[in-house]
């Protein structure tokens, strides 16, 4: 009988709880958590540890411990915590076809101790509300506990959401007042909403009715908005895999709607306008007809308002590039009258430089005619002749020059662009001819003889002594 068991740990605690008295029990059965996280819970050796705890019957020894007074228990809410955790735990990892008795009467017998468990919890933690933060915060950890474990076990075994969601315990606890409690418990009824789908048509009409007004009494009763989100939040969960819910909500709450604005604007608008357009469109059908006509009008007027913002940009930058383009016009144009009135005045100034310059050349001839004696006016005005005739000529072979210059510079650049090309072309002819000079690769260059080469293998052999290759 020994040797079926095939992890020894499971069964030295066994014995060491047999031989140990009754209230060191608890204590000892800690030591399965540390067993438990040893393995991997879906491994081979996982399954085959929750097999000996099953047939130890360590698990209907937990069982009987949560049901005892737990507050006797030394550290009893961290204890306590950590007992629902292993039990829970062991459990869900378990799946036994061939026994009968572990699904049908221990799996129930576990998800009623849990929840009586978190119903005691639940009754000491009202009680304890006037003592100190911390015992509330540890009996408040502990429940929360309790249902995240309970919730593992109903992953592991989906039939057990109908158990839990029937009980009498779970409604109890679901009427509380606190609003720590009422997330703990709205979240664990979500997510045991989700892990069964169709549980809200299993668990019958009357229960949903009796969740569904504990939850509607929640909504219009209370002065906390934590409570009123949290139910809000179930009830859409359940309308979701339950469509049937939302007629009922149409049929049997008639005057719920009116009680639901007093909660606008209190952070969870988005989930209280689904529920009031539920209520307005009597079924999910409507609700969501309805949901995709107004997502249809939001998309068509993000758009049209996109498409105004795209014409109004493209109107501003239209008109922007019309006054820009008219400024620079009018910059230009005032630029070339200011430019033809500059113009002018430049030449009228000239003109008057001119005819001044003439002035005082006309009054330098007739001072130096009248400073010439007569006999010699003649000759003076041949020689101003003749300096006037130098004067154009060596203006005109300027001009020439200047002109014979230009044509020359072109020919230039072609004879400097001639002179590079040829340089370029003697470079390259004198390499062709130097590699044609050169020896075939097969010949052995000239010079290389037995001798030549001894020495060349000395040289290479001295180099790699000096410059060693690093690994």
């Amino acid at each position: 009988m020994l040797q079926s068991f095939r992890d020894k740990r499971v069964l030295n605690l066994a014995q060491e709880i047999d031989k140990n008295p009754d209230y060191r029990i608890p204590e000892l059965l800690l030591k399965v958590e540390d067993i438990l996280s040893s393995v991997s819970s879906g491994s081979k050796q996982g399954l085959e540890i929750r097999k000996d705890l099953w047939t130890l019957e360590l698990l209907h020894l937990t069982v009987s411990v949560l049901e005892q007074d737990v507050t006797k228990f030394r550290n009893a809410w961290t204890l306590t915590s950590r007992l629902v955790r292993i039990l829970c735990n062991a459990c869900s990892g378990l799946h036994m076809r061939d026994c009968n008795e572990y699904h049908t009467v221990f799996l129930p017998e576990c998800v009623k101790c849990v929840l009586t468990l978190s119903k005691k919890v639940h009754l000491k933690l009202q009680k304890t509300l006037i003592y100190k933060k911390e015992v509330v915060k540890d009996i408040t950890e502990c429940l929360k506990t309790s249902l995240e474990s309970l919730d593992l076990l109903c992953s592991g075994h989906n039939f057990l959401c109908y158990n839990v969601l029937k009980s009498e315990e779970f409604l109890e606890i679901l009427m509380t007042e606190d609003a720590n409690i009422v997330n703990i418990i709205t979240t664990f009824f979500q997510n045991i909403c989700r892990k069964s789908s169709g549980i809200m048509e299993e668990i019958g009409d009357s229960t949903v009715f009796t969740l569904l007004d504990e939850l509607i009494f929640k909504i219009t009763s209370s002065d906390k908005p934590e409570i009123a989100w949290a139910s809000i939040k179930t009830v859409l969960l359940a309308c979701d895999f339950n469509p049937s819910i939302v007629h009922h909500l149409c049929t049997r709450y008639k005057g719920l709607k009116p009680l639901l604005n007093r909660w606008h604007k209190k952070g969870f608008d988005l989930d209280l306008d689904r529920l009031i357009l539920l209520l307005e469109a009597g079924s999910l059908e409507e609700v969501a007809n309805e949901r995709r006509n107004r997502a249809a009008a939001k998309i068509q007027a993000l758009w049209k308002a996109h498409k105004t913002r795209e014409a109004i940009k493209k109107r501003n930058e239209s008109i922007a590039r019309f006054q820009r383009s008219f400024r620079a016009k009018r910059v230009e144009k005032e630029q070339t009258k200011e430019k033809g009135r500059l113009q002018k005045e430049l030449q009228h100034q000239l003109l008057i430089n001119r005819k001044q310059t003439m002035k005082k050349f006309h009054e330098k001839v007739y001072l130096t005619l009248e400073s010439v004696p007569a006999s010699k006016i003649e000759e003076h005005l041949e020689s101003e002749r003749n300096k006037a005739a130098i004067k154009i000529q060596a203006c005109y072979r300027s001009k020439l020059s200047r002109r014979r210059f230009n044509n020359q510079k072109e020919q230039i650049k072609t004879l400097r662009a001639v002179v590079v090309l040829q340089r370029s072309i003697r470079k390259w002819l004198k390499k062709v001819l130097a590699r044609r000079n050169e020896p075939p690769a097969w010949q052995r260059p000239p010079g290389l003889d037995d001798q030549r080469r001894v020495e060349l293998n000395e040289k290479i052999q001295l180099y790699k002594h000096l410059h060693p290759v690093r690994n």
